[in-house]
Parts: structure tokens; sequence; C-alpha cells
């Protein structure tokens, strides 16, 4: 038989490869998987969140363009940026909205009530049905909690735990805090429960940049300090601007990724992989979590500061020299499409012809009329009412910006919304 950490460590590995989360789970090194790939640190990643840098970009957002206006022109992230730092794929099914059965609560207290713990497990903790599961709960089905007589259901229950934590901390962000949304709940059991062979594909690239758009469209119009920073995916948004700006980036040792030629294709490093599994070094003329030298720096900002193809043949071969894992690669005809992304509720534009020079190409201009289906809308969410004539919906109420007119900010509970004319909203 084999042992229980093998069994786990062979599952964990192999569902996460077959579903294309390994490479950035192996950015972030979860104490979740495994404590010894902590490797002695405190911390399991060796990235620090710069929110100042991440404030610094947010006030150069547009939600109109889904784009950052600086002095050199509109630059934003991509689905090459998310599969190149990340690896994340492309290709499969969207992670769309699932309906969520209003006894989630009991059926997933219910899965996990017989998981047997070792008795330095910390004590059990539970949570409300308003939110999703918390951190202190999901911190109970660590690996090294896991007893040693553990059968393959115990093993799928700690993985899907896993799986949670990973979404709702890392990919997908959200202002509930300490909760993961509850609706990612199906996705994580179906990787965790799926047979080998049937592992499901969704399409994590363009779900994280979906979330990361409607995240900084949240952040730029927020009015209280009380309200997060920033919604999304934070990993991607500095892992992108340490590649292409020299503002609060900071030194690292850029000797090639250890790796040999007999490694796993998947496995490979990514290029965010630097920047995430070294220790970074500041050194006295650099800056960093200093939000008005930051806006400063991108006020001045010129042309040459920009690296505009920082993934390139010579920048891969000087990190990785027996290459990159191949998630990195494998959706890179979708990096170009001009189609919407989604995530949950949130249907996002993708405004890839608006940043040509980050694919070396020409840069049109005047751009081209967009294919928006919209019109004159450029979103259409589920939020919180706004206004009587919004049709309630499954988890809250339509909320809309208008294109390229922005009026004064109104504020209605926790939210911030646009004042436009309501003869706009129509029912859904």
């Amino acid at each position: 038989m084999i042992g229980t950490k093998a069994l786990y460590k062979q599952s964990t590995s192999y569902r996460l490869s077959a579903a294309g989360l390994l490479p950035v789970a192996r950015l972030m090194e979860s104490d979740m998987v495994d404590s010894s790939a902590r490797r002695g640190c405190e911390r399991p990643t060796q990235l620090q969140f710069d929110m100042s840098l991440l404030a610094a970009l947010l006030d150069r957002w547009w939600l109109e363009t889904h784009t950052f206006h600086l002095p050199v022109g509109e630059l934003t992230p991509t689905l090459e940026d998310v599969s190149m730092l990340l690896g994340l794929p492309c290709a499969g099914a969207a992670v769309a909205a699932m309906d969520v059965l209003p006894v989630w609560r009991d059926k997933l207290l219910g899965r996990f009530a017989d998981v047997p713990h070792v008795d330095s497990a910390p004590q059990y903790h539970t949570f409300s049905n308003s939110h999703g599961p918390t951190k202190a709960w999901f911190q109970q089905f660590s690996a090294e909690y896991m007893r040693e007589d553990a059968n393959e259901t115990t093993v799928a229950r700690h993985l899907e735990a896993y799986l949670l934590w990973l979404f709702g901390w890392t990919l997908f962000c959200t202002s509930q805090g300490n909760s993961v949304p509850k609706h990612l709940l199906p996705y994580a059991r179906a990787i965790a429960e799926a047979p080998l062979a049937e592992v499901p594909q969704y399409s994590w690239d363009l779900a994280m940049l979906a979330a990361t758009y409607r995240g900084l469209c949240t952040g730029c119009v927020k009015v209280s300090s009380a309200e997060p920073i920033f919604l999304g995916c934070p990993l991607l948004l500095q892992l992108w601007a340490y590649e292409r700006f020299p503002i609060g980036r900071p030194r690292m040792d850029m000797s090639p990724y250890l790796g040999g030629l007999d490694e796993d294709d998947v496995n490979k490093p990514t290029m965010g992989s630097l920047w995430c599994l070294r220790r970074a070094v500041w050194t006295g003329v650099q800056t960093k979590k200093s939000y008005p030298d930051f806006v400063s720096m991108f006020d001045a900002l010129v042309d040459t500061d920009v690296r505009w193809r920082p993934y390139n043949f010579e920048e891969v071969d000087a990190r990785a020299l027996h290459g990159l894992s191949s998630l990195c690669y494998r959706d890179m005809a979708y990096w170009r499409m001009r189609r919407l992304v989604v995530y949950d509720i949130h249907v996002e534009d993708y405004t890839v012809d608006r940043v040509m020079r980050q694919f070396g190409l020409y840069q049109h201009s005047p751009l081209p009329a967009t294919c928006n289906p919209y019109g004159p809308l450029v979103h259409l969410h589920l939020h919180r009412r706004y206004d009587q004539q919004a049709t309630q919906t499954r988890d809250g109420f339509r909320r809309i910006h208008t294109t390229r007119q922005r009026g004064p900010v109104a504020k209605l509970g926790s939210m911030s919304f646009f004042r436009v004319d309501p003869n706009l909203l129509s029912p859904s």
C-alpha cells in the first residue's frame, strides 16, 4: 500500500497538472500541500505584495478601455501574461456561474465530517451560511494534519480543501476577505473527485483575467478606505508590473533556474518563478511601498523604461535553460483573440487591439471601432441594487458603467456606483 503522504503528493500533483493548476501552485508553495516545500523559511512564497505599487497602477486604470493609460501609451495584462507568468491554460470550459443549492453548507460539512485528523490538529472551526468556507476552516485540512492511515476519500477531501484555498486566496480574491466564494465549490469538488483520466478542463487563464479586470474596475471607483484596495488576482498584477516597469521592482538573482532535462514538461518553471521563489534584494536607490514616489515615477515614464516584450526567446533562455512549463505555450493561439472573457457572473471586454506593442506589432491609431456587443455599455454585471428597475437575480443586482461619460459617484451600502440615465437599465 502506498504511504499516505506519497499518495497525497501523487494525487495532488497529477490532478493539479491535469487541471492546469500545477505551475501556479508551485509558485505559492503552499504549506497546505506539504510543509517541507517551505524550504525552512517563514513564508510559503518569497513574494511580498506591495499594495502601494498596485494602488499607483490602479490610478491609471480606465474601466472604459480595460487598459492602464500611461505617458507611453496603453498597456494591460493579457492572456499572454497570465500564461507566461502563471502557466494557466486558456482552453477549456468557462468558469461561469453555477447554481449553488441553499443547503451547500450542510453538504460541504457532511463530506468533511468523517475526515480524521492527527492529535496535533487545531481545534475544529465552522463557518456561517452567509459566505463561503473560511480560512480557519481550511487550515484544519492541511497535509501535515493527515493521518497515516488515511484512505483515498480522505486524500480527496484534503485536495478539495487545498483547491478552495488556492482559488480564494490566490486566483480569485474577493471583498469577503476571510472566506472563499461559495460558487467555486463545484469546481474544486469536480477536480478532486473526477477519475484520473477525466479531470475536467477549465479556462483558468480567461477566468483570472476577467476577475482581475473586474477588480480593477471596482477599485478605481471606490470611495472609502474601508473597501479592499484590489480584488481579483494581485499576484498577477504585481508580477506583470515587475516584468514591464522599473518601478517598485526589487533586485533579483538573475541566474538560470535549476532543473534538468528529465523534469516533467508541465512541472517546469514559469516566467513568474523568478519573482516568487527567490528572495528579493533592496538597495538604497530602490523604492518600495511608497505610493507618492510610485505615482511620480509613472508620471515620468518614458518609452525606453518599458519592457514591451519580456517573454521573447532571449529572456526565456536567460532564465530557463531547459525551457518553461508546457502550459506557458500550450494555448498561445488564444492570446490575441478578440472575445469577451468570463468569470462567474462577470463578462469583461478583452481589448487586446489597444496594446499591440505588447506583442511586438504595430499599434494602429486611431483605434478601430470596438466589437463590444453591449454597444453603449461596457459592463453588464450582477451586483447590488442600483435602481428599482434593476431585476433581482441569483446573488445580486445589475450594475452598469457608461462608456465615455462619467457621472458623480454615489455611495450605496458598501459599493460605489456611477449615476447613469435610468433609461439605460433594462430588465434581464
